[in-house]
């Protein structure tokens, strides 16, 4: 795949999450990330289930998996999007290197602390926060209707154009109606879904 062709990251981090990755291997959602233009689609499948055989063999969009990598960094730098598992590190890694950020906490975790991360990071508006089955959902909204706006690390809105600052985190934020961008078939009941969102 080309270094700048758009693409999304999947990850579950070192342990197992195949409620993700079973939603993520899914016709329906690569349907839905061709829909939103975007070319491929990269699943870190961890210590869990990986997708069916012949799955990175379909159409549409350009599909691979893998277990474990000394380079996460490099794989989400490469992401357009990524969809996470609740870890801190993950969460914080993709925030940091400024990716558009769908998370799913991993409910089945005995003593979680992972929801408490993400629905504040959540509130504040730097992710978007879904369940396994709604992630497809979630992409779309994602991808169609917001853009990022730099902010500081305590969520407040930072004045002026920050995104280069290396202390902003990203944030989301609504398309205004005149900006091209913004998709032509939206309406304003689209917007409910705006963080925090319905997916959760």
């Amino acid at each position: 795949m080309p270094d700048d062709a758009p693409g999304v990251l999947v990850t579950v981090g070192t342990t197992s999450f195949d409620a993700l990755v079973a939603a993520a291997a899914t016709r329906e959602f690569a349907e839905r990330l061709e829909e939103s233009g975007y070319e491929w689609l990269r699943i870190q499948v961890g210590r869990g289930a990986a997708p069916p055989a012949g799955w990175d063999g379909e159409k549409p969009l350009e599909r691979s998996w893998f277990r474990f990598t000394a380079d996460m960094p490099g794989e989400m730098s490469r992401a357009s999007l990524v969809v996470s598992h609740g870890g801190a590190g993950s969460i914080m890694e993709a925030l940091t290197l400024k990716k558009r950020l769908v998370v799913c906490v991993n409910e089945e975790l005995m003593g979680n602390h992972q929801a408490e991360l993400a629905l504040e990071l959540r509130d504040r508006k730097h992710l978007i926060l879904a369940k396994p089955h709604d992630i497809a959902d979630a992409v779309v909204v994602s991808s169609l209707f917001f853009v990022f706006s730099a902010t500081s690390r305590s969520g407040h809105l930072a004045g002026g154009d920050q995104s280069d600052d290396p202390r902003a985190l990203p944030r989301f934020r609504r398309l205004p109606l005149s900006d091209p961008r913004r998709r032509r078939d939206a309406t304003p009941q689209t917007f409910s879904l705006l963080p925090p969102v319905v997916f959760y």
